[in-house]
């Protein structure tokens, strides 16, 4: 799946939800990097109480992940 702010793959299987983050330096310095990182985690999270997953997930931000609202991520 394509947003504006990350790229997610998703590949289904059985056992525990494994999550992979990656932010290139084209996003910026470090510590944009590892904001982006946070967002998405948090995101990740708040998703997995909701709706449980089993399979192997992983995010690639876009520099809009930088600037989005929280809320329209």
């Amino acid at each position: 799946v394509t947003t504006s702010a990350f790229i997610m793959l998703f590949l289904p299987h059985d056992g525990p939800l494994v999550v992979g983050y990656t932010a290139s330096k084209k996003l910026g310095n470090a510590v944009a990097r590892n904001r982006a990182k946070r967002r998405m985690k948090a995101l990740v999270e708040l998703h997995a109480r909701q709706r449980p997953l089993a399979g192997k997930l992983v995010l690639i931000a876009k520099s809009a992940v930088l600037t989005t609202a929280f809320d329209n991520l």
